[in-house]
């Protein structure tokens, strides 16, 4: 079961918001195919109101479905191609830093306070598990989300289907994705990474 819920924001209580949550008519409800199939996907349009932020990869960027297809695989495929070159190479805070306004928004929607996990070594620990294991960008799609406004490269079939093209392999065999999704501010001719 999914729901797509309402947080009541509460400043008096340690999570910064009430527990109340009317699950009822909160559920998001799951269409099964009428015949078996190996796998389905299935979508649901969201109208989300009342905010009590704004996020930039939500309402600055630019619509990259106008995009010239070619052009825009080539932008998205050279920035993951940095990524990945960046933690193979074990260059985390490099890495953090194109990442620093994915993080800070994160921040802002989850009600946090602060990017002290965001800056941590522990997270630094976590993200050079990659080193000298990064695999190569392989049968991939260029995937927009949110109208057009954000765009990522995930694994186009296989066992790994949807996930982000980044991807790791530990020496025992264990695999990590390392999904981010971009988006090009209004105006600029730069991508920047926006969310996980």
């Amino acid at each position: 079961m999914f729901f797509f819920v309402k947080l009541n924001k509460d400043p008096n209580v340690p999570l910064g918001y009430t527990n109340e949550i009317d699950y009822g008519s909160s559920e998001l409800k799951i269409v099964p195919p009428p015949s078996q199939v190996p796998y389905w996907e299935q979508e649901w349009d969201l109208e989300i109101k009342d905010l009590p932020y704004k996020l930039k990869g939500w309402s600055e960027s630019e619509d990259l479905s106008k995009m010239d297809k070619d052009q825009l695989k080539k932008e998205v495929v050279a920035f993951f191609e940095q990524q990945r070159n960046l933690l193979n190479e074990g260059k985390v805070d490099d890495y953090l830093k194109l990442g620093l306004k994915k993080d800070e928004e994160v921040i802002v929607a989850t009600y946090g306070e602060d990017l002290e996990y965001y800056t941590s070594q522990k997270r630094k620990d976590n993200l050079l598990r990659a080193k000298d294991h990064m695999l190569p960008l392989e049968k991939y799609k260029v995937s927009l989300y949110a109208n057009g406004k954000l765009v990522s490269l995930e694994i186009s079939d296989g066992k790994y289907r949807s996930w982000s093209a980044l991807m790791s392999k530990s020496d025992k065999g264990g695999m990590s994705g390392w999904g981010i999704k971009l988006h090009k501010p209004k105006g600029s001719k730069d991508f920047e990474i926006i969310r996980k």
